[in-house]
């Protein structure tokens, strides 16, 4: 009887852990958003998608898809690009607004980690520093 009690303490102890994943439930790149489909198809089109991924969270789905080459691009429910993480190299980044590109092209030396579009704005992180632009690419500030 003690093992029996012991194996379903055990069983019922670590089901929440199994279940709940970190990274999402993986789906096929087909069953992203078409908006995020077609995102990844022009803009990352030399890289290879090696995972896809989506996550409730506020009931609503949220992607991600992750790239052979580390690049991370998160999408909201609609298949709008949130954060695009990795090594990014902006003389290739058409998705955002030119003038942003001109600032950080001619400001900022080395790869960007992160850009994140959120509230308006648009952030972009080289190193510690976050570069602060307006949603159309105004600069507006350096937050470090």
């Amino acid at each position: 009887m003690r093992k029996i009690f012991f194996a379903l303490m055990v069983l019922f102890c670590t089901l929440p852990l199994a279940a709940s994943n970190d990274d999402g439930t993986p789906i096929t790149f087909s069953e992203l958003p078409q908006q995020a489909q077609q995102f990844v198809t022009k803009y990352f089109y030399n890289s290879e998608v090696k995972s896809v991924t989506k996550e409730m969270d506020d009931g609503r789905f949220e992607y991600t898809v992750r790239l052979n080459d580390l690049t991370k691009i998160e999408f909201n429910h609609e298949g709008e690009w949130k954060e695009i993480s990795g090594s990014i190299d902006l003389t290739f980044a058409d998705y955002l607004p030119e003038n942003l590109v001109a600032y950080m092209t001619s400001k900022v030396s080395g790869r960007v980690a992160k850009i994140e579009k959120d509230d308006g704005k648009i952030e972009v992180s080289v190193g510690s520093v976050e570069y602060v632009f307006s949603k159309s690419g105004k600069f507006r500030y350096i937050d470090d």
